[in-house]
């Protein structure tokens, strides 16, 4: 990690991170230095800042603080899968998460606090690829116009009651959706479990419709439906959801739209 540390250092052209260190196998937990603070540490304090364009994290963490918001005044695309949440329930054995949480936590913020700072920081970003949505998100999303492209699992670890309030908010005629129906290029929403966030023929959500620039779709459809299934034009649509084409769930299996 040092040694990647100091060649990001080296690098002051950089403006896309990837960076994708995986979690331990012993306790399937994301180690404190798998963090953009410990990919930054090396950049003197007194240094010109990184001008990233885009970040992608997976099984990190991260805080947006003085150490980290300097080189990311300029990001337009966010990518967030297995982000982990220091102040969530804890992962792995008991004795890894007390010896860690502190060090987590300088490093990691809630997702809820991560939204927030992103809005309050005026961070306005055109592509983002989250695993996760919750109120700080919808906020957010809803503090902007501009957004081209949004990816999303919206439903990881949450009850299907949670959920559905989530959905409603975010398709509603006044909710997230609207602020970007004239901007979005690809929308691809990728439920684990039937219900809110998938697509009702029988009601469809008036702010879906808005979306006049759409060139990517994908979305599932409630299995009940499949039947009155048509035939979709002018509209790619992506069906890559859940990597074998359905959605799990207590009672029901979600078809995808395609």
């Amino acid at each position: 990690m040092a040694a990647l540390a100091k060649m990001v250092a080296n690098s002051r052209q950089l403006t896309s991170i990837d960076f994708f260190p995986g979690k331990s196998p012993l306790t399937d937990m994301t180690s404190p230095k798998h963090s953009l603070h410990h990919l930054l540490e090396c950049i003197p304090n007194n240094a010109a800042r990184l001008r990233l364009r885009h970040l992608g994290l997976d099984a990190c963490l991260l805080r947006l603080d003085g150490t980290t918001l300097p080189h990311l005044r300029w990001l337009k695309s966010l990518r967030l899968t297995h982000v982990y949440d220091p102040y969530a329930q804890p992962h792995g054995s008991q004795h890894a998460d007390i010896k860690n949480a502190e060090k987590h936590k300088q490093v990691g913020s809630s997702v809820e606090e991560l939204w927030r700072t992103m809005a309050h920081e005026g961070i306005w970003l055109e592509d983002i690829v989250h695993e996760d949505v919750c109120p700080g998100f919808l906020e957010y999303l809803s503090s902007y116009s501009g957004l081209k492209s949004l990816k999303l699992v919206p439903d990881q670890g949450q009850t299907s009651s949670y959920a559905n309030a989530q959905a409603q908010q975010f398709f509603a005629q006044t909710g997230p959706l609207i602020h970007h129906s004239h901007t979005l290029e690809k929308l691809v929403i990728m439920p684990r479990y039937e219900g809110g966030w998938c697509f009702d023929m029988e009601s469809p959500p008036e702010s879906l419709s808005a979306c006049v620039k759409l060139k990517k779709l994908g979305l599932s459809v409630l299995e009940a439906q499949m039947l009155y299934r048509t035939q979709v034009s002018d509209v790619d649509v992506e069906a890559d959801i859940d990597h074998g084409g359905h959605i799990e769930n207590d009672n029901a299996i979600v078809s995808n739209f395609h």
